[in-house]
């Protein structure tokens, strides 16, 4: 992007279409990334901006090691807004029969099997009853209901 706006670079970074640099690198927008993923039925987890410091003035300015560091720290705000001229995108295929079982499960009002109430707080191993103390243990995402 840099280049572009001080006019040492043809490949306009702005367009929304693939371009090509040279004869083997493309330069994808992360708009035109996050379409196709999304289309692919991914869902991105996280983004990352690197590579943030490339002008050679400012790595003769700063030690090769700070400017490492500093690069790793700027790396997912940077990634908010797609600054840096490397990208990358963690990000995973959607489970959609997953995601509706937890959708589902979220809203779910539990209700104590011994005393009725439904003042129960859920952890991550197990559902507890606030009014008589009662568990029932999560295992493997299965709520295990049976009386013990």
């Amino acid at each position: 992007m840099g280049k572009f706006l001080i006019r040492k670079g043809t490949e306009n970074p702005f367009f929304y279409e693939p371009s090509m640099i040279g004869k083997n690198i493309y330069n994808f927008h992360p708009k035109f990334i996050s379409d196709k993923l999304k289309l692919a039925e991914f869902k991105i987890l996280k983004i990352l901006s690197v590579s943030n410091f490339r002008l050679n003035f400012i790595k003769n300015i700063i030690n090769p090691e700070i400017l490492s560091k500093i690069d790793n720290i700027v790396q997912l705000p940077l990634g908010l807004i797609k600054t840096g001229p490397s990208i990358f995108v963690l990000s995973q295929k959607r489970d959609e029969k997953t995601e509706k079982i937890s959708s589902a499960i979220e809203k779910i009002p539990w209700k104590c099997i011994y005393c009725k109430s439904d003042i129960i707080d859920e952890k991550e191993d197990e559902l507890i009853c606030n009014q008589c103390g009662a568990k029932f243990p999560i295992i493997g995402g299965i709520y295990d209901f049976r009386k013990k």
